[in-house]
């Protein structure tokens, strides 16, 4: 019976240099025992898995411990405009507001999924102002 060869995260490395080196992926294939196509799919992952590292390896970098003199809404507005931050990210930025119908009234929470949208000095919520003060 013959075993065929598996290709796991730990060969990416080795995978990526001979590809960056220029093997084939015939020859590749011919190395791991396995056909070229499956070859192609892990140099994909392969390349995926370092640019997602890559990208970690900055973020790091770019972090600094000086206070910021942005506001709330620069700093919110920043992370959200950022490419790297995924809508899961940003659908985690908050989880409701507090709002009054005037100056004098007690606040009444909203949560963040009754809320449509947030504008400069606006919000816009899926609820009735009688709703929201229920």
């Amino acid at each position: 019976m013959q075993t065929i060869a598996k290709i796991t995260s730990n060969d990416y490395p080795d995978l990526l240099a001979a590809v960056d080196e220029g093997v084939s992926q015939r020859e590749l294939a011919r190395r791991y025992g396995c056909a070229p196509s499956l070859i192609a799919r892990h140099v994909g992952k392969a390349k995926r898995l370092r640019e997602l590292s890559d990208r970690e390896e900055e973020s790091e970098t770019e972090l600094s411990v000086e206070p910021m003199e942005s506001s709330m809404r620069e700093i919110l507005a920043a992370r959200i405009r950022d490419p790297r931050t995924s809508p899961r990210e940003n659908a985690d930025i908050f989880d409701g507001l507090a709002i009054k119908s005037n100056r004098f009234a007690s606040s009444q929470y909203v949560p963040a999924e009754q809320v449509a949208e947030i504008f400069p000095g606006e919000v816009r919520l899926k609820i009735t102002s009688a709703e929201a003060a229920a």
